[in-house]
């Protein structure tokens, strides 16, 4: 019997696929054919695939957790969505890898991260994910000693001076002054 169980999906599945399926419009590059790479066959489209394409096939929510989970191929009813699912997925991996390296860089805040995961609904793996690879990033680069600190530091100030701009623009109305030219000591 598949992990699945007798009472449907998994609570993380059902989670991690709605959030894939919110996004799906959203995060559309893989870095990859994954329609190719999978094998999955349209409509009208000849064989050979590995995914084939049947009206009576499985959702794409089903042959998504077989393949994802278990590694099987079933023939498919919905093969768009599934490899939108498939691609949003990859993406969203990708994506992953571009957040942490922009954390370790300094030049992507916590702040301006959570906020943009809070708009695309990410479960919180996707934030601990990036910051654990983040600090992978910053272990590497201590033990090729290309970590320049000093480097890091300066970009670090350039992007905090930016934010302070961009809120002292933002709350001119409010009261509140800040100088942004007090850090460039």
């Amino acid at each position: 019997m598949s992990r699945r169980g007798r009472k449907g999906f998994s609570p993380q599945f059902e989670r991690d696929y709605a959030f894939y399926l919110f996004n799906k419009d959203e995060f559309t590059f893989a870095g990859s054919d994954i329609k190719r790479d999978y094998g999955i066959q349209f409509p009208g489209e000849p064989e050979p695939f590995s995914i084939p394409y049947s009206p009576t096939g499985k959702t794409a929510k089903v042959c998504f957790y077989q393949l994802d989970s278990e590694g099987k191929c079933k023939p498919c009813a919905e093969p768009e969505l599934l490899v939108k699912i498939l691609t949003c997925k990859a993406s969203i991996n990708l994506q992953i890898k571009i957040w942490a390296q922009s954390r370790a860089e300094f030049s992507l805040s916590k702040f301006e991260l959570l906020e943009y995961l809070e708009q695309c609904k990410a479960p919180e793996w996707v934030f601990r994910a990036i910051e654990n690879q983040k600090l992978k990033i910053l272990k590497e680069w201590a033990s090729e000693k290309k970590y320049q600190s000093d480097y890091y530091k300066k970009a670090f100030e350039l992007h905090l001076g930016e934010f302070l701009q961009e809120m002292s623009v933002d709350s001119q109305g409010s009261g509140v002054i800040l100088d942004p030219n007090k850090f460039d000591q």
